[in-house]
Parts: C-alpha cells; structure tokens; sequence
C-alpha cells in the first residue's frame, strides 16, 4: 500500500493503523491534542520528506552474452572481457539478478552429469552483503537439484571460502592458484535437501 493511502487513513486524534481488524494505538503523550496543533500557526520551518521508489530484487534466466559484462567488471576488471567467457557458455543455464530492472549479479549452472558445477558467480560490490547474491546462488543450487544433480561444484577464490562452507559445501583437493589468487574446490551433496 502505498505511503499516502496510508496517511490518508489514519486517525488524526490517535495513529490506527491501515487496515480492519488491527489495534488502534494511543496518541503520543508530548503531542498537543490534534486540533490544538492543526487550528494555529506553526512556527517550526516545513520539511521535506525525499522516500526512495521501492525496487523489487528478482532472478530471471538470461543469455550468456549478457553475463559477461557483469562477470569482467567484478571477477576480473584488469582482464578483456573475453577473459570471463567460459568454453560451455552456450549450453549453460546462467541466471541474473535484478534490482528493478538493472543487472546486479550473475550465476551459471554447467551440466556435468550427475554433478552440476557453478561458475562466475558475481554481486556488483555495492549491492553485496544485502543478500542478492544468497538468493541467486540459493536459486542455482535448487535448479541443479530440480534437474537431478546428485552433487554441485564449484572452484571458489579462498576470500569467498567462508560463504560457501555456510552454505554446507566442503573443500576437497589441493589448493592451487588463478592469475595469482588462491582457489579451492567446494563441494555439496544435493541428495540430503537443500
């Protein structure tokens, strides 16, 4: 419901909350009754209330193409954007999510039998720690169990480690190194739920 539909419903004399059924809530004591404080002149200066437009988050399937922009900015700004491509890219479900309608994280899902494995996972920096990024990666991991996958995958950067094992993944093989960062593989069982 809008802000003003809301306003415009409640109770001057107290605050009642929009809506049938809920409690009506007791004025606040330091307020002058309200035709004291609407029947004279204010002298506090007027001011001006600025509300953000409401933005929905939401995952939509997308083109591989339209990963890679998002993919170089934040896994590898110092390359070329082919850089980010990855040879399966055409056969690979790669999904993206919005605030409203601008792109600000990726994910791919590559087929590898009864393993799926992810790849170029990204949040824009910005918009990271808001929980996007959980959503989408939660949203992979049930479309790979929703194909079948027995198991997921995924070569993680070491920083990343400590979001992926809170997620029940595991680390399995040596480390090893990409352009000079450290890397593991990470595992999870998807037969157990999710």
């Amino acid at each position: 419901m809008a802000l003003t539909a809301l306003l415009d419903k409640r109770d001057i004399g107290g605050i009642t909350p929009a809506g049938k059924g809920l409690p009506r809530l007791s004025p606040l004591k330091a307020w002058p009754r309200a035709a004291d404080r609407y029947n004279r002149p204010s002298t506090a200066p007027l001011r001006k209330l600025h509300l953000m437009p409401q933005t929905t988050f939401h995952i939509e399937e997308i083109a591989a193409e339209e990963t890679l922009a998002l993919r170089q900015a934040v896994l590898w700004p110092d390359h070329p954007r082919g850089f980010s491509r990855v040879e399966n890219d055409a056969e690979a479900l790669h999904l993206g999510g919005f605030l409203g309608a601008r792109l600000i994280g990726v994910i791919s899902l590559y087929d590898e039998g009864d393993s799926a494995r992810i790849r170029k996972f990204a949040t824009l920096p910005e918009e990271q720690g808001k929980g996007y990024g959980s959503a989408l990666f939660s949203e992979a991991l049930a479309r790979a169990q929703a194909a079948g996958h027995r198991r997921v995958w995924l070569s993680g950067r070491e920083t990343a480690r400590a979001f992926y094992e809170k997620r029940g993944f595991s680390v399995f093989g040596a480390p090893y190194e990409k352009e000079g960062l450290p890397y593991r593989a990470l595992e999870r069982d998807l037969t157990t739920g999710l």
